[in-house]
């Protein structure tokens, strides 16, 4: 019986195990170098056009995918476990169906998936505008249509192969099963692998294609007396997410910095603006990691003065708003 050993351990190997071969969890991470906690993805008055709908796509095809692979993911695993002549288990047909029928949920994940590239597609226009990048990202976009084919065709060869183990009941037909799995197994690793390296190619592309931030530098922290420098610093907090910056700011004729502190309570895709109304002074997005990060904002010159409104919002977390005095 050590043959029956061996062989289920390789297949437990290949099969990927929380997230092996699925990218990180949120869904929409940049691929910046977080540096000290935050790195901009993009800057200016207001988000570049064509950027939320190109990002939430890419953000939600890989959410969808995946949730896809985890559900297959822990159906190849139960499969494989589901007989073992090694330990006196044979199948049992009704387990077997239980475990094959949480395919019936990976459909739906694939159409998501599919949805979420269309919009891709349909974004890719205005969010690559006069990129060169736009044609091989088109292509790149395309091919993850082909993922999600691969997947499609691999839900049918796991409901045949789950035939086999709802048949087994001896040495010989616990090899077939097995290999069958096994089969499975390989086809669905390499086309996660696929679906990452095409996923993170797309991103790299997008983030590159924004213009350098020229409107905000980064620092790891701002010091308060720095920030007296420009007006008594304040500070303003909601749910761990934070913001410290001047009361009030001089400006004029020609471009001033704005020091703000910005402190994330959680990774995750974020923004911070300067805004009058519905008009954008200067605002930037990107990926947050933990901690506190330093920004000096620029205020562009002959700005009006008055009341302005900084915000910090964390998607899918908390958000801050402060009112700064520009005199």
């Amino acid at each position: 019986m050590a043959g029956f050993v061996a062989v289920a351990a390789s297949a437990a190997l290949i099969v990927p195990v929380g997230g092996v071969v699925t990218p990180a969890a949120d869904p929409c991470a940049s691929v910046s170098s977080v540096f000290p906690n935050y790195v901009p993805d993009w800057c200016g008055k207001r988000v570049p056009a064509g950027y939320e709908e190109f990002r939430t796509a890419l953000a939600d095809y890989r959410a969808a995918i995946d949730e896809f692979q985890q559900t297959e993911n822990d159906v190849l695993q139960d499969l494989g476990q589901s007989c073992r002549p090694d330990l006196g288990k044979l199948a049992n047909p009704d387990e077997v169906d239980l475990i094959v029928g949480r395919l019936s949920i990976s459909r739906p994940l694939l159409d998501r998936a599919n949805d979420a590239r269309n919009r891709m597609k349909s974004a890719l226009k205005k969010a690559f505008a006069g990129d060169p990048q736009a044609p091989a990202v088109g292509v790149d976009i395309d091919a993850l249509g082909t993922v999600i084919e691969v997947y499609g065709r691999g839900i049918m060869q796991v409901e045949e192969t789950a035939k086999l183990w709802a048949a087994c009941n001896s040495e010989q037909t616990w090899q077939i099963a097995t290999d069958a799995l096994l089969g499975n197994t390989i086809e669905f690793v390499n086309n996660g692998t696929q679906s990452v390296q095409i996923a993170g190619a797309i991103q790299m592309a997008f983030q590159n294609t924004q213009d350098a931030c020229k409107a905000v530098r980064v620092r790891e922290h701002i010091p308060a007396n720095q920030i007296k420098k420009a007006g008594d610093p304040k500070t303003r907090s909601s749910g761990g997410a934070a913001l410290t910056y001047p009361k009030t700011l001089d400006v004029g004729k020609k471009p001033k910095k704005l020091p703000v502190n910005v402190t994330s309570p959680s990774s995750g895709y974020g923004t911070v603006s300067v805004t009058r109304g519905s008009k954008g002074i200067v605002a930037t997005g990107g990926w947050f990691e933990p901690g506190e990060s330093g920004m000096l904002m620029t205020v562009p010159g002959k700005t009006k003065t008055g009341k302005v409104t900084l915000t910090f919002a964390l998607e899918g977390g908390p958000s801050v708003k402060a009112k700064i005095t520009l005199k």
